[in-house]
């Protein structure tokens, strides 16, 4: 198994542990871990590296019966008979790691995909309220167009042309606007 010693850090580690505390391991105890890379590499080519290794040997790890359950956050192992409906789920992560191509984004690239990210973060944070503005309360399943169709039928409420209070309005295509990010 290539890269055993991610596994058996982490093993040493009660199971997991966070990039940061994994890339300062490696760059002390196996320095010629990033060797394919260029001379002094990105932090973000580092982290991509890192993470293509990562889903590798998580799919070497199928017959023992246990993945690593990666993110962002920690780097976990766990025992696949236990949440084997977790790997049937389609995971853009992975993909996203798996594809060589993204190893070489430009600075630019890598930036444009920060601030997505970020924007989404912030969506996520900002999503209880701007459901309670919406009045999207008790509906299940959010989608793009259930929250397009709410948001068009309160700014005909709303509207300061049709009587509506302005700072309520603005208010109102916040929140959408706000919503609106997470299913782009």
């Amino acid at each position: 198994m290539k890269n055993r010693f991610i596994l058996d850090y982490l093993r040493n580690h009660n199971g997991a542990s966070g990039e940061y505390s994994l890339l300062a391991y490696i760059e002390t105890e196996q320095p010629d871990f990033f060797d394919s890379l260029e001379d002094n590499p990105s932090l973000y080519k580092k982290h991509f590296y890192l993470f293509n290794k990562l889903y590798h040997l998580s799919d070497e790890m199928k017959d023992s019966g246990e993945y690593l359950d990666i993110s962002p956050i920690e780097i976990r192992v766990l025992n696949y008979k236990i949440t084997k409906n977790k790997l049937a789920e389609a995971d853009p992560l992975k993909a996203f790691y798996l594809d060589k191509e993204n190893l070489n984004l430009s600075e630019k690239e890598v930036s444009e995909m920060l601030t997505q990210f970020w924007e989404k973060y912030l969506a996520i944070e900002e999503k209880s309220e701007s459901i309670q503005i919406l009045q999207l309360q008790g509906i299940d399943v959010l989608s793009k167009e259930i929250v397009k169709k709410q948001f068009n039928r309160l700014a005909l409420k709303l509207h300061p042309d049709k009587g509506g209070n302005q700072d309520e309005f603005d208010q109102l295509k916040k929140a959408y606007n706000s919503l609106k990010k997470l299913y782009e």
